[in-house]
């Protein structure tokens, strides 16, 4: 009961470590665009992965937009053109 009551008062931590495997080659890539940008891996794996999260968000918006559209019609004031009959008509 005591080790519940110490959890509650440590703030939650919004990060979480996670292990992946990479080859060398892009690992050294990886680790010469960090040092250009003063950063870290683990930052630009991170924003790599937000990056593709954000597109494929807006991927599936933009696709339930078509499809509400597709589905609503588009009316384009189209009329009946004039019979041959009609358009002789005196």
């Amino acid at each position: 009961m005591a080790k519940t009551r110490e959890l509650e008062k440590q703030p939650a931590s919004t990060k979480v470590n996670l292990t992946i495997k990479i080859e060398k080659d892009l690992l050294r890539k990886i680790r010469i665009i960090a040092a250009e940008k003063d950063t870290s891996i683990s930052s630009i794996v991170a924003d790599a992965i937000e990056q593709q999260s954000t597109q494929s968000g807006r991927y599936e918006e933009a696709k339930r937009r078509a499809i509400a559209r597709m589905n609503s019609g588009v009316k384009l004031n189209w009329e009946k053109p004039l019979s041959r009959d009609e358009m002789h008509e005196r």
